[in-house]
């Protein structure tokens, strides 16, 4: 009786992993990506390609290119790998993850197909939210 309780036990266990990870995997894939600042001014456009999803752990590259000229900050261009953590729905990305005090960073809710959050630029004196973002997926 013990082992087909630790049996059934088991078989849950692998088969609830298996649903979490099939969900999360839906992340995977490529977004178009808008950032405005709270005036509703676009900022930036560009793309998040995710690639990798382990562990909660997202790895990609994204792409950003600043089309406002008028806005003063850290987003002139960005291409290159980004990486970042999932949460049940949530997410946070780091646009510069080998930078530890500096870069873009976008944190928001996702869906199959879509990301909504804010933005912020991070700096050694600490970080500034100036406005949201929305990611669509291809």
């Amino acid at each position: 009786m013990k082992m087909i309780v630790l049996s059934s036990l088991m078989l849950l266990l692998a088969f609830g992993s298996c649903s979490r990870s099939r969900g999360h995997s839906s992340l995977v894939g490529k977004y178009d990506l808008q950032g405005h600042d709270y005036a509703g001014q676009l900022i930036f456009k560009g793309t998040i390609s995710f690639t990798d999803l382990n562990n909660n752990q997202v790895k990609g590259n994204c792409k950003v290119v600043k089309v406002a000229q008028t806005f003063r900050g850290a987003v002139d261009k960005k291409d290159g790998p980004c990486e970042g953590e999932v949460s049940g729905n949530k997410i946070t990305l780091d646009l510069a993850p080998g930078l530890s005090d500096a870069g873009l960073v976008f944190e928001g809710q996702w869906t199959d197909a879509r990301i909504d959050g804010t933005w912020r630029i991070e700096s050694f004196l600490g970080g500034k939210t100036f406005g949201t973002f929305e990611a669509i997926k291809q």
